[in-house]
């Protein structure tokens, strides 16, 4: 059976869409593509479309300025059956839309064929939309408007944007456009074709309204405004000019300063141009490239989360998928177990570990599970967008058939319901909420330190008592979640009969594309601090696996140079174990008191052991202690003479390396396994007291692991040694922290612990996003901080100025980080990396 699926390749393998969203195209390329269609771009004499082999056309023409052409084959197809209907119109013969009226209204009759098509155009301008010369109500701001003598309002949204599309959609909108026009099954001259790809061409792009098309009969109202450009109508505004230099003007300014003339439009041409689902397509197209980049995005996230909440790759075995074949599970485990692939944070269960959760939580664990079925949604609704955008979808439509009468017959129909953009987007929709449920769930659980397995209270470098650097995150990422909810509610069951009973079905597909961008929007918010915080917890994995390395060599010595005398020979260290004491046995608490001993008082307590520690664990039989565990097959039957106090320190030097430590004949081999018992214990503990602040943490987690030593022997000359030891550790163990934490913080590298898709998108939210290890004194507004005594400071980015007299030096702000990364995901220059990690995975499965 295949384990590797083609789910989402269409658009996630090829490395190119990223570089579609970031660069201009190259001539080159264009060149190449006309090369293979014969001199085509937009179809060739076998009818494939634009989007015949991917959605990207959409993209790179829609957000990369990409110019395009008609072939003199669509162009000649067009014209021979433009003037077959134009014969039949001149024939009396009833076509709605062209010698009659519109929808409900097309039982009425004209001769004024040209002008009924000018009049649907003109009467269908009646969008809200704000232009910027634009006087408008209250809510805008007007200079103007006020509720009493030098009031003046402020503005609750911005009125430019709020009614206004996006200019890529208008883009989209004209192209989809075309292809179904060139299909020569609408009836329209080639030079309406021309004029339209001379927009795209010369970037000349209508302001659309964002509301008022219900989708039914097509997207009327706003494919209006593009007919209107094409006709240079005053009342219209466009974008225009060079791409560092757009600017808004008039219709018949731009087409004026561009050399085009205004077309006069001929039958039918006003009705092909508005009858047809070519906006909600566009902007479901654009919709449905950022969201299989999301989920994309998704997986590498989540082999990040893995990493740093220190799981397992078991949950990713090829075997779950084998016995349970759904083809998203299949590439979702497929591709995130490749993203693990060199991990050094990524364990290998294998149950042996007393206390520790067998498996992870299911954040992390049912991952494939829960994001399979969403890649086959997209897988769906991917296909269903591609198809639409090379359909033909306008009323009435142009068989072409020799077998007819005349070769051709003018068919009335509905292909301009748009009712499967609403389908594939309300899965889109839904598979959003999902994978920001997911998300949110990881993020979560890294920033708990009662779920995250060691890592501080939110993600803090400094004291916890002192800094609470992502809980406002873990306020954000709830906000974000609660309303990828909200927006997950499908658009479609909003139906209202319109248009005098005629449209009583209508699809809403245009509302529904454009709250999947809604929703792709906030889940790139959350996505953004999903990474940001999950590269703060991988430098703080890194920054605690520097300080084990470092504070080892200090727990060894310290433990060989002060117990090891106390211990040496000692009755309770091992009697019991099969080991013969030494001729120098410890004292127990009933032997007798030397002048130079502490009194311990009748109750059993000591000045220095209050608690009456010592006595109880003196006289207690070690085989009940809570600490003591069974050494009887761990420690060898007997043991050799005690080595010299030179080898000891020679002994002591050797690393621990995190497990008991195998007896042998060094003879210190009961040392060595106390020393991995103290060892195991101290990590412990690390894990469990990251709520403390460092100058408690360390204290007591000494004195929590004293009652091992004490479990091997118990006298009042131990339990000051244990005493000296814990003070000794305690202090030298925070100061390898601090040393260890500065020293890390002022040059942070976590990628040679990382998996192949973690240690990339780590170097480049590091690196080239310039997101850095965060802590609280980065955030405090300093004079100083990012300046020279010149007054120049250097930004987020790199970019450096110079500070005038009265202006402030910038700080850091959490939420600027975060947008960073965010503004990275938005213009796709973040899915750069994510399409390197999946081609990796591809490569390697």
């Amino acid at each position: 059976m295949e384990t590797q699926t083609a789910l989402l390749r269409q658009t996630s393998k090829n490395e190119k869409m990223a570089r579609w969203l970031t660069s201009p195209p190259v001539p080159s390329m264009l060149g190449r593509e006309r090369s293979a269609r014969g001199g085509a771009i937009i179809c060739s004499t076998e009818r494939r479309h634009v989007f015949t082999r991917r959605q990207a056309m959409v993209l790179k023409r829609a957000q990369s300025f990409y110019s395009l052409a008609l072939s003199k084959d669509v162009s000649y197809m067009v014209s021979e059956l433009t003037g077959k209907l134009y014969h039949q119109s001149l024939s009396q013969i009833s076509l709605e839309g062209v010698n009659t009226g519109f929808g409900g209204s097309a039982d009425t009759r004209t001769n004024e064929i040209e002008e009924l098509q000018a009049t649907l155009i003109r009467e269908l301008h009646s969008g809200i939309l704000v232009n910027p010369n634009t006087k408008a109500g209250p809510k805008s701001g007007d200079e103007r408007t006020t509720f009493s003598p030098g009031l003046r309002t402020l503005p609750c949204e911005d009125p430019l944007s709020n009614t206004c599309m996006p200019e890529a959609w208008a883009r989209a909108s004209i192209l989809i456009r075309i292809n179904s026009l060139a299909s020569s099954h609408s009836g329209v001259r080639p030079i309406l074709i021309n004029n339209m790809t001379e927009l795209l061409r010369k970037n000349i792009i209508p302001r659309i309204p964002l509301r008022g098309s219900i989708s039914a009969s097509g997207d009327l109202m706003p494919l209006s405004y593009i007919g209107g450009t094409l006709e240079g109508k005053r009342s219209l505004t466009v974008w225009t000019g060079s791409k560092s230099n757009r600017r808004i003007v008039t219709a018949n300014v731009a087409l004026r300063e561009s050399s085009l003339d205004p077309i006069k439009l001929g039958p039918k041409e006003g009705l092909a141009i508005i009858n047809g689902t070519a906006v909600s397509t566009g902007v479901a197209a654009l919709a449905m490239h950022d969201a299989n980049n999301m989920a994309v995005l998704s997986q590498v996230l989540t082999a990040m989360s893995v990493e740093a909440l220190r799981g397992t790759d078991e949950s990713f075995d090829p075997f779950f998928a084998a016995v349970r074949p759904h083809t998203g599970q299949i590439e979702a485990a497929l591709n995130i177990r490749s993203f693990l692939t060199e991990s050094k944070l990524v364990q290998h269960n294998d149950g042996s570990e007393a206390g520790a959760l067998r498996q992870d939580r299911y954040s992390i664990r049912t991952a494939p599970q829960w994001l399979g079925p969403v890649l086959e949604d997209l897988q769906l609704a991917s296909r269903q967008i591609t198809i639409e955008c090379n359909s033909v979808t306008d009323n009435p439509l142009i068989d072409i058939n020799p077998e007819h009468t005349g070769g051709a017959r003018i068919l009335h129909g509905g292909n301009f319901q748009a009712k499967v953009i609403t389908s594939a987007m309300e899965k889109v929709r839904l598979g959003v909420q999902t994978i920001g449920q997911m998300l949110f769930a990881q993020c979560t659980e890294i920033i708990n330190p009662k779920l995250n397995y060691g890592l501080p209270p939110s993600l803090v470098i400094d004291e916890p008592s002192q800094s609470f650097l992502l809980k406002p995150l873990d306020i954000m990422i709830a906000a974000l979640q609660s309303e990828l909810g909200f927006l997950s509610n499908p658009a479609g069951t909003y139906v209202q009969s319109a248009e005098m009973g005629n449209q009583a079905l209508n699809s809403l597909g245009l509302i529904s594309a454009r709250y999947t961008h809604t929703a792709l929007d906030v889940l790139s918010q959350l996505a953004a601090a999903h990474l940001f915080a999950v590269c703060q917890a991988l430098d703080l994995r890194a920054m605690h696996s520097r300080f084990l390395k470092d504070v080892e060599p200090m727990l060894r010595t310290k433990t060989f140079e002060i117990l090891t005398d106390v211990l040496d020979g000692n009755a309770a260290f091992t009697k019991g174990h099969g080991i013969p004491a030494s001729p120098r046995p410890l004292k127990r608490s009933h032997d007798k008191i030397g002048a130079d001993d502490e009194p311990i008082s009748g109750n059993g307590r000591t000045e220095n052991d209050p608690q009456g520690l010592v006595a109880s664990m003196a006289t207690s039989d070690p085989s009940t202690s809570s600490m003591n565990g069974s050494l009887d097959d761990v420690l060898a039957p007997t043991l050799p003479p005690a080595a010299p106090h030179e080898k000891r320190r020679k002994l002591s030097e050797r690393k621990l390396d995190g497990v008991a430590l195998a007896s042998s004949s060094d003879s210190v081999g009961p040392l060595e396994h106390l020393l991995s018992l103290l060892w195991k214990e101290f990590t412990k503990q690390l894990d469990q007291t990251t709520t403390l602040d460092s100058t408690q943490r360390f204290t007591t987690i000494f004195r929590s692991i004293q009652p091992i030593i004490l479990d091997f022997a118990s006298s009042p000359n131990t339990v000051l040694a244990v005493k000296n030891w814990t003070e000794l550790c305690s202090n030298s163990a925070l100061e390898i922290y601090i040393r260890n934490r500065d020293s890390y913080h002022a040059s942070p590298d976590a990628s040679p612990l990382l998996g192949t898709a973690s240690c990339r998108m780590y170097k480049f939210v590091r690196e080239e996003l310039k997101v850095p290890f965060l802590r609280t004194s980065m955030l405090r507004e300093q004079g100083s901080e990012n300046s020279s005594s010149n007054g120049i400071y250097t930004g987020l980015n790199g970019d450096t100025r110079v500070k005038g007299a009265d202006e402030a030096m910038p700080s850091l702000a959490t939420g600027d980080l975060i947008t960073t990364i965010y503004q990275a995901i938005r213009s796709g220059e973040l899915y750069g990396p994510v399409m390197e990690c999946l081609a990796e995975a591809e490569k390697a499965g």
